[in-house]
């Protein structure tokens, strides 16, 4: 979980493998604002190596949302205030190391 401003969103699973080839996954975005004088929200996500983010979700105050299979390591879910435009918390999906068997 990100704790952010006004806000807390997760990612399951927070941390994707980097294995070659990277394998997309579906994952649960959670969020929760804890500034109620925010009542609705839009989910951005950004692909890795992109600056421009796309809708992926809105809501009231909590939620949570299944993606489809294409999360990958270093994707980007951005909570902003549907009113302002305002980041209220962001998380980027970490990467796993990749291990070889000796």
């Amino acid at each position: 979980m990100v704790r952010g401003n006004g806000a807390d969103i997760s990612i399951a699973p927070g941390s994707v493998s980097g294995c070659s080839p990277v394998v997309p996954v579906i994952a649960k975005v959670s969020w929760e604002v804890t500034d109620h004088s925010i009542d609705h929200v839009k989910i951005m996500v950004v692909d890795p190596g992109s600056s421009e983010g796309r809708l992926f979700s809105e809501g009231g105050f909590s939620g949570e949302v299944n993606t489809g299979p294409w999360v990958k390591p270093g994707t980007r879910f951005d909570l902003l205030n549907a009113s302002s435009q305002a980041k209220l918390a962001s998380y980027t999906v970490a990467e796993k190391p990749c291990h070889t068997a000796p």
